[in-house]
């Protein structure tokens, strides 16, 4: 992006799970996608992957690239704003707290769908937007693998509902006041992943947010 006497800025969005479909043995360890669902595993019990690496080295490529095109701007530290659904929201957020790679760019903040980023440790200089599809009684489940963000409890009927929103006050409590989440409408029923995951249900909701009435 550039705008008149500013420095450019960078928006990167990082992709998310791709390669075969999730009931497939082939998503599970025999696909050449680097972002596959297995991918996804391997992020959780290690807190990052192979693919980390390449959209670091992405990222690099791209700046370098267009700073190559156009000689005549002075270059200072990159200002960099990380995007990503899913996987790729994780990724983002992983990034960001990377502290090798966070020194080399000037992060602005990261913009999370559907990711399960509360745990990522992103720096609380670092703002983050997060944007989650209705809740654990109608909505994407997606977001809380990694225990965060409990109060989509609160969503459940009856007394496990009382139960959740109890819980969501504790953790609240010990989440990271850095991370703004927006929840969203549900696209359906939590177990219709597709609907409520799926990024075409994430671009409708955003642009209804933005919508005039």
């Amino acid at each position: 992006i550039r705008n008149p006497g500013q420095e450019p800025r960078y928006v990167v969005s990082v992709p998310g799970t791709e390669g075969p479909e999730i009931q497939t043995l082939e998503a599970w360890g025999g696909s050449d996608a680097a972002n596959d669902w297995h991918a996804n595993v391997r992020r959780m019990a290690a807190g990052t992957n192979s693919y980390d690496e390449g959209v670091k080295e992405a990222i690099r490529r791209a700046i370098e690239a267009d700073r190559l095109a156009h000689p005549d701007e002075e270059h200072g530290t990159p200002i960099v704003l990380l995007t990503g659904h899913s996987q790729g929201g994780y990724a983002a957020a992983y990034l960001a707290a990377d502290e090798q790679f966070a020194s080399q760019y000037d992060i602005r903040g990261v913009v999370n769908y559907a990711g399960p980023i509360d745990n990522a440790g992103v720096p609380s200089s670092t703002p983050v937007l997060s944007l989650v599809n209705g809740n654990l009684g109608r909505g994407d489940l997606i977001p809380t693998l990694d225990g965060g963000r409990l109060h989509i409890l609160g969503g459940l009927p009856g007394p496990f509902g009382d139960i959740g929103s109890t819980v969501a006050k504790v953790h609240d409590l010990v989440s990271p006041t850095h991370i703004e989440q927006v929840r969203m409408p549900s696209r359906g029923p939590t177990w219709d992943l597709k609907a409520n995951h799926g990024q075409p249900g994430y671009i409708s909701n955003v642009q209804d947010m933005y919508s005039p009435n």
